[in-house]
């Protein structure tokens, strides 16, 4: 079977745990406390956007290789999906288990803002990937833990979306993600107060998922669609990016503009909003012809996207090794306030991610993955 591959998403991949990686950093550094709290507010710990993005292009891409394989094979082979995406998903998902739950806690000890030690009792949840659930309503496990809340919440969508998907008809299929993204957004501003159910609950975060599914449908199906992004000018595409820019800092400032009223509606649209605004970005990089700049000609950001599942995956425990690393072998204090140290910490934290990805994707991934071929090919 043909497959479509669409190489300019790499790059996006990066950029988006590029986002999650700064907002840590932020984070656990200290460099969000006084004076620096302005401006990493405004521009730092927008990680959550960076998932959101991911979850718009794992959307995306499920659906449109899911509508060839409808088309091109008459249906689609749920236990060959099954399959491909556990061989994708859980190697590195157990690794980064064994180390946040046995490894880590025995490993180092220090007082980090969340703690290493990962209880036992809350294993179960992550092995069964409802990591996002125990989240929500027992916080994060451990440092290390804590990023697979959104590993979770894939793994929900590729348990239900593809068996829904071979079950229905292809014209009911914007239906059933309109409802989906309408469902979601009435939970969202049902619960607008509450943080965690707002950003990690599973009927939260489904919109954003099932916004990259409605926009592959699109896609495949309107060629009017396609060329519409085709024949974008550039100058519409740089308004695309600098309206992304300015809502980001937005988003900081609105909550102190408005009514409550109208700061629970925003709030609660909050996502679909920027997942738009990223299925514009996924668009025109698949499909423009007059874009800024393509992902895919530089080869350094398309590596890097190849490997993005591990830096994302390992970058809290590269992270928790350099600041480790600095107290016990430097006598620095835990947090640091300067932005000296916050690029220190952050550019030894990128490269340790980088050699962590690397090694896992040549000698673990990628040769798991060769596995793949003998039932079809999901990029």
């Amino acid at each position: 079977m043909n497959k479509a591959y669409f190489p300019h998403l790499d790059g996006l991949r990066f950029f988006a745990f590029l986002a999650v990686l700064i907002s840590h950093l932020s984070l656990f550094t200290g460099f969000t406390g006084y004076p620096f709290n302005i401006f990493p507010a405004l521009f730092l710990t927008h990680g959550d956007l960076g998932v959101a993005f991911f979850f718009t292009l794992s959307g995306f891409l499920i659906t449109y290789l899911l509508l060839q394989e409808r088309e091109q094979q008459g249906s689609v082979s749920l236990k060959h999906f099954y399959i491909r995406r556990a061989l994708r998903i859980w190697p590195v998902y157990v690794v980064v288990i064994l180390c946040g739950f046995f490894i880590f806690p025995n490993l180092i000890d220090i007082p980090l803002a969340l703690s290493l030690e990962a209880p036992l009792s809350r294993l179960p949840a992550y092995i069964f990937f409802l990591g996002n659930i125990d989240l929500v309503y027992m916080g994060y496990a451990s440092v290390i833990i804590g990023v697979l809340w959104s590993l979770a919440v894939e793994e929900q969508f590729y348990l239900i979306w593809p068996a829904v998907f071979k079950k229905i008809k292809l014209s009911r299929i914007p239906w059933v993600l309109g409802g989906v993204i309408i469902w979601s957004w009435i939970y969202r501003f049902a619960h607008w107060e509450n943080y965690e159910i707002v950003h990690y609950m599973t009927l939260s975060v489904f919109s954003d998922l099932a916004i990259g599914c409605l926009l592959a449908y699109v896609a495949y199906f309107n060629k009017g669609f396609v060329t519409f992004f085709e024949k974008l000018p550039s100058w519409a595409i740089a308004i695309n990016y600098i309206v992304i820019s300015v809502y980001i800092v937005l988003r900081v400032v609105v909550p102190f503009m408005f009514s409550p009223t109208i700061n629970r509606t925003l709030y609660s649209l909050e996502s679909i909003i920027f997942c738009i605004l990223f299925s514009v970005v996924i668009m025109e990089q698949c499909f423009g012809k007059h874009s800024l700049f393509k992902m895919a000609h530089s080869h350094v950001f398309t590596y890097l996207g190849k490997i993005s599942y591990g830096l994302y995956a390992y970058h809290m425990i590269a992270l928790t090794i350099v600041l480790w690393f600095g107290v016990v072998f430097f006598g620095l204090p835990l947090q640091y306030s300067s932005v000296i140290s916050f690029g220190f910490i952050g550019a030894s934290t990128f490269v340790l991610s980088v050699f962590f990805a690397y090694v896992s994707y040549v000698y673990m991934e990628k040769p798991i993955l060769k596995l793949k071929d003998r039932v079809g090919y999901v990029k």
